[in-house]
């Protein structure tokens, strides 16, 4: 029984609505969320119509408290929603980063079986690059390909999102993997971002002559003579320095680029190995 006092007229209120805990969730009401529970016996993992949970909708608007409440009173950690969010999906997507990192020292699964999305696709579709980087720490694939986009390098260049993209490169994402044969590099010219973004993936190793599923390499996307055109074309007719490509295999090699930093090289070329 909850030892916490609310007006009764308040939670008769919240009674009244066809999904209580979720309004109390969202509005971030920690004692009417406790006294709807323990004192009404309500069920934290009861879902609306489109399975949403309380811890969902407290995820989603960045309510700590509550999100440690729901988890204390045993609401289920990775509920899916209707299109497969769980609820560090919904931290990730809302930049929440308090929620996020609640969430997975409880367990969360930082790689839920993929319907839809997973929460790095979502921090990153945001560009909520610090979220993305606790996900990574957790061990989010950075290879899991959705059913939108591809992988989180598809979305961040879809996106434009440069930080993000960074970030996921640095951490290791192939930037070669392909969406129906379409590259990072494709999207990002599809889109059209400036040389900025597409330098950043053509240092990381895109390759400018991938082929897409229309038979078009990524330089048949960009207006001819363009500044993007011009820098695709140089990247193609220019041979890369050594250093390039003694990184791109010492890279290669590694399965853990936080094994970088413990290398016995000069720091000057630890940072070079990172992109730094």
């Amino acid at each position: 029984m909850s030892s916490v006092t609310v007006d009764d007229s308040i939670i008769e209120e919240y009674l009244n609505e066809s999904f209580p805990l979720h309004r109390a969730s969202r509005e971030g009401l920690l004692d009417v969320l406790e006294v709807l529970i323990s004192k009404h016996g309500l069920n934290p993992n009861s879902p609306t119509f489109d399975m949403v949970t309380a811890l969902h909708e407290a995820s989603a608007w960045g309510h700590v408290e509550c999100v440690k409440l729901l988890l204390k009173l045993d609401a289920s950690i990775n509920a899916r929603n209707i299109d497969g969010s769980t609820p560090l999906c919904e931290a990730s997507s809302h930049g929440r980063k308090d929620c996020v990192r609640i969430l997975l020292d409880a367990g969360a699964l930082v790689n839920p079986p993929l319907l839809l999305t997973s929460p790095l696709h979502e921090a990153v579709f945001n560009d909520h690059w610090e979220c993305a980087e606790m996900l990574i720490e957790a061990g989010a694939d950075l290879h899991a390909s959705d059913v939108h986009f591809g992988t989180p390098l598809h979305v961040a260049s879809l996106k434009g999102h440069y930080k993000s993209a960074q970030i996921l490169l640095r951490a290791g994402a192939n930037v070669n993997a392909a969406k129906m044969h379409q590259t990072a590099l494709h999207e990002a010219l599809k889109q059209g971002w400036d040389t900025d973004f597409l330098q950043l993936l053509l240092e990381h190793g895109a390759n400018v002559n991938y082929i897409n599923n229309q038979g078009h390499t990524s330089k048949d996307l960009a207006p001819k003579h363009s500044k993007t055109w011009n820098l695709l074309t140089h990247w193609e007719r220019t041979p890369q320095s050594l250093m390039f490509y003694a990184r791109k295999c010492v890279r290669k090699c590694l399965t853990n680029y936080k094994l970088i930093s413990k290398l016995d090289i000069p720091h000057i070329l630890q940072n070079y190995l990172n992109f730094s």
